[in-house]
């Protein structure tokens, strides 16, 4: 790690030069994943802060993600942003207030571009298990059970894209769909029961995913997303 510059401006937060030192030399690749960070007191020294300061900085760049620390090793970075990234999105999408719509919207146009990448990057396992889901969905016997196996096939196809930000993006979506739809907590959405419609889309997504066949796979998922609309 490069020598870290202690003439930067003085800040309201002194933490934040904590943040804004690592992030610079994130960016600028003089630290990488697996890096050690200089010591707290060191630290402290270089940017003409506390080492009260340092170390609230470092505990905020670890909740984000951006580092993590090991007991009498000191602090590394990790960039280890799932979780962080999902647990943020989903109470940005929470406190957001986004309605059904916006949410149905923003799944549809992750999903349509999953499918187009899991034309190229879905595994043999990631087929399989999407098979199952659909043949667990068919079989279930309340509208609790659909959901939650609708839901595992959905994100077994963003999972196959192999994107980890769509991924995230995802995930963080899916919290914020369960803590809307009351199906999740045991109710019927009134209206929307399993149908041979609803079926026939999931079985033609699924096809589409297990033959390659993106045409198919689409025609599938545009079917989902219609009947969806119909019972916003």
């Amino acid at each position: 790690m490069s020598t870290m510059d202690n003439r930067e401006p003085k800040k309201d937060k002194p933490y934040q030069i904590v943040i804004d030192q690592v992030k610079k030399e994130i960016l600028t690749g003089n630290l990488k994943p697996g890096d050690r960070l200089p010591g707290e007191r060191e630290m402290a020294e270089q940017l003409g802060i506390s080492r009260n300061s340092v170390r609230e900085g470092l505990r905020i760049l670890e909740n984000m993600g951006v580092t993590t620390s090991q007991h009498g090793a000191g602090h590394y970075v990790s960039l280890c942003f799932d979780e962080p990234m999902t647990e943020t999105l989903s109470l940005i999408y929470t406190m957001k207030g986004l309605v059904r719509d916006d949410l149905t919207q923003f799944r549809y146009c992750l999903e349509r571009e999953a499918m187009y990448l899991a034309m190229s990057n879905a595994s043999e396992r990631q087929k399989r298990q999407i098979e199952e889901h659909l043949d667990a969905l068919l079989r279930a016997q309340t509208e609790k059970d659909r959901y939650v196996h609708d839901m595992a096939l959905h994100m077994t196809l963003i999972e196959a894209s192999g994107n980890d930000y769509l991924i995230t993006a995802y995930r963080a979506l899916t919290n914020v769909i369960e803590y809307y739809i009351p199906v999740f907590r045991g109710k019927i959405i009134e209206g929307m029961k399993s149908n041979d419609k609803l079926e026939d889309a999931h079985r033609t997504l699924v096809m589409g995913v297990m033959n390659g066949d993106l045409s198919l796979g689409l025609e599938g998922l545009d079917r989902h997303f219609e009947y969806i609309r119909l019972f916003q």
